[in-house]
This record gives C-alpha cells, sequence and structure tokens, in this order.
C-alpha cells in the first residue's frame, strides 16, 4: 500500500484518525510500551468493577462480570509473559515465554525456576490462588470470552454467580502482587548485571544477609553460628551455599562495609575527602533555622550577596585544586554521583576510568570544581558514596564534621 492511500484511510478511520487538540490522544503502536499492555488490562478490570459497584449499576453487573474476569486474566497472562521474557533474556531461566495462554503452565514455568531470589520466589507464591482459580474455570482464555467452547459446551456451566464486592477487592490484591512480581523482576535482572549473586541468592539477598551477620571480628564466636543457623533457614540455603555467599559478601565493597571490613578508594584519601567537606562548609555555612534551607550564590535580588557568594566559591575551588591532584578530584565527582544516585558499588571502577579519560580530554578543572562545591547536597552525595564504596568509617566522620546538617534535595 503507498504512504498516499495509507494516511488517507487513517484519516477515514473511525477509530485512529487523528483529529481535535490532542487533549486525549494515546500513546499506541510504536509509542506504545509492554507495560501499558500489562498494567491496562488489569487497570480495565478494576475500573470495570469500580463502576459497577459505586454507581450501583445493577442491571450491568451480569453483562460485565465476565469482561471484569476476562480482564484480570488475561493481566495476568500478561505479566507473568513479561516476567518470563526479562528474566530469559537476562539468562536467569533457560525457557523463553509460551506462545500459548495457559497460565497455569505459565506459572509452573516460572515457579519451578531456579531463580536465587527471595523476593521474586515470594510474589509468585502469592499469585498461585489467583492462578489456580481462574485456571480452574479457564485454562485458555475461552470460557470467559464467550458464552460456549470451541466444543459446543457451555462456559462455565458449573457456576452460577459471583460477587463482585468480593471480585474488586481480590482484584486490589492481584495489582499489587503483579506490580511488584514485575518491578522485582526489572531489579532482579539490573542488579544480575552487576555480577554480584550466587546461584541461590541475589545481590539484594546477599546485602540483607550482610546485615544480619555480626562484625567480622565476631564470626568464630557462637554469635555466628546462631545468625548462620538463621540466615540458612531465611533464605533456604544449606551451609555450602551460605559459604558461598559469605565468600561474594567479604569481597565486594558495600557488603564487605556492613561486616566491618575496610576499603580503600582508588585516590581519594580520608584526609582530602575531609578537606573537600572543610572547604564546602565555607560557601554552605550551617542553616539559621528550619526554614532557611536554600543557599543561593546567584540571588539576583541582592547583587552585594551575589557577588561574595562568586568570590567565595571562587576561593574554595582554588583551595581544592591546589590540594587535590588530578586523579583524586575525579574519585570525588565519581564518588560524588556514586552517593547521589545510590548506584552500585561494582559500577566504581568503569565510572572512575571513564571520568579519568573525560578529565583528561577537558584539561582544565576548575568548572567542574566549582560545580561541585556549589552543590548544597554534596556532604551527603560525599558521604553516602564512600559508604558504598566500602568506607563507613570517613562517611561517618564527614557526617561528623557538619552534625545536625538537614538534608538538602539534591540540585
Amino acid at each position: 500500500m503507498s504512504t498516499t492511500s495509507s494516511n488517507s484511510s487513517q484519516e477515514d478511520d473511525p477509530f485512529f484518525s487523528l483529529s481535535g487538540d490532542g487533549e486525549w490522544y494515546a500513546c499506541i503502536g510504536r509509542q506504545g510500551l509492554p507495560e501499558h499492555y500489562v498494567d491496562g488490562y488489569m487497570d480495565a478490570a478494576l475500573e470495570l468493577a469500580g463502576a459497577v459497584i459505586d454507581r450501583r449499576q445493577y442491571a450491568k453487573r451480569d453483562r460485565l462480570a465476565m469482561p471484569i474476569l476476562y480482564n484480570a486474566r488475561h493481566a495476568i497472562e500478561l505479566s507473568l509473559k513479561y516476567s518470563i521474557d526479562w528474566l530469559y533474556q537476562a539468562g536467569v531461566i533457560v525457557t523463553a515465554p509460551p506462545k500459548n495462554h495457559d497460565i497455569a503452565a505459565q506459572w509452573r514455568l516460572i515457579q519451578s525456576a531456579s531463580l536465587g531470589d527471595m523476593d521474586l520466589r515470594q510474589h509468585i507464591s502469592d499469585l498461585q490462588p489467583f492462578i489456580d482459580s481462574l485456571s480452574r474455570i479457564d485454562d485458555d482464555g475461552q470460557q470467559l470470552r464467550y458464552a460456549e467452547t470451541l466444543n459446543g459446551q457451555k462456559s462455565l456451566r458449573d457456576r452460577y454467580s459471583c460477587n463482585l464486592e468480593l471480585v474488586r477487592a481480590s482484584l486490589i490484591v492481584l495489582k499489587e502482587i503483579l506490580e511488584a512480581m514485575r518491578y522485582r523482576t526489572i531489579d532482579l535482572v539490573n542488579e544480575r548485571a552487576t555480577g554480584t549473586f550466587t546461584s541461590k541468592c541475589s545481590r539484594l539477598d546477599l546485602m540483607r544477609i550482610a546485615m544480619s551477620l555480626p562484625p567480622r571480628g565476631q564470626w568464630p564466636e557462637p554469635i555466628f553460628a546462631a545468625a548462620k543457623a538463621e540466615v540458612m533457614a531465611r533464605f533456604g540455603i544449606g551451609s555450602r551455599s551460605f559459604s558461598q555467599a559469605i565468600d561474594v559478601i567479604e569481597g565486594n565493597r558495600e557488603m564487605g562495609s556492613l561486616v566491618g571490613c575496610e576499603f580503600r578508594l582508588a585516590h581519594l584519601t580520608d584526609e582530602h575527602a575531609e578537606a573537600v567537606i572543610n572547604e564546602w562548609s565555607k560557601v554552605h555555612p550551617p542553616r539559621k533555622s528550619e526554614d532557611d534551607l536554600v543557599v543561593d550564590l546567584h540571588d539576583w535580588r541582592d547583587w552585594d550577596k551575589m557577588k561574595e557568594g562568586w568570590r567565595a566559591l571562587a576561593a574554595t575551588s582554588k583551595a581544592i585544586l591546589s590540594i587535590l591532584p588530578s586523579e583524586e578530584i575525579a574519585d570525588l565527582e565519581t564518588i560524588f554521583h556514586i552517593g547521589r544516585e545510590d548506584a552500585f558499588c561494582e559500577v566504581y571502577d568503569r565510572l572512575l576510568r571513564d571520568t579519568l579519560t573525560r578529565h583528561g580530554n577537558e584539561g582544565d578543572l576548575s568548572c567542574l570544581v566549582r560545580y561541585l562545591l556549589a552543590k548544597t547536597s554534596l556532604l551527603d552525595a560525599m558521604a553516602r558514596g564512600v559508604e558504598i564504596l566500602g568506607r563507613r568509617r570517613l562517611a561517618e566522620r564527614l557526617r561528623g564534621l557538619r552534625p545536625g546538617l538537614m538534608k538538602d534535595a539534591a540540585q
């Protein structure tokens, strides 16, 4: 079909012609997202149930019961296929999403897989009552769509009625489970990209295990044996899997620091990190009151104040440039961004290499240093950054330089 005839056809289309001011244009096709389908059918089921009940549309109960339940069933099917596809693409499971409509088989596929994540296993387990209910009456999506099945039998012939108030209450719970399953699937895939996991435990599991263990120095004591037993029971792992988890935890900057291990930063020294915050404090003095939350170095309403702020920032920037060599400035910027974004510690080496390369190409670092010192969030981001990177005692010292500092919004 030619482009001209295609455009003409769309202009006359009763559903897809584009007219009006665009207020109610919806993104579909090339602009649509898989998540729109997953959420859309679930929202449609809830909206329909709510419309019938809240508006007391008794005459529509019988007509809308099946569309409500079918939309819910289709939302489950799409959610399962969505998670299976993400996990398959990431190599977590070895089977691609099935092309059929059998939600029970899809659920069994993901439920029986070795996911290595406690939260995702729990969300999938929570889904079982809904799978059992809908697959029992409709194993392939026919019974809720047609009055008769393909073999001529009356749909749902062993049922007589359903309570739409109960249906709506269950849909609300179902929506929460499907969302939790999807978000945890996405997070799990992103976590696995760091390479920090074992066959039985995800990165999140390992973080929780690290937080539940006593300090490294107490591991020869009975307290560690008790913690080990609790972890093994909680995560359903054996002694060998626990030992594998310990090996990963001790070698990871963030997790290792949770059990008392200390890791060196690549270039920035503790002394220079504290010097940066001391210089930063000259530009961002302590707040006089809770209402004084913003320090504006560019307050156009007060020219003298603005010039004073510029001078102070220039002086502190010059001081930092005289103290920190270029490698430490690159480290400082990397730590700031890791802390501000609450990033994984595993990205540290790569980000630092990229930052060093960029700084080498730029040459003059004065603008960058001024940019960092102008940030009201610098202390909070630096402290969080070094904490993520395994120097928790330094994080405590940095925060101690400004005790009681209110956490500013990142700028």
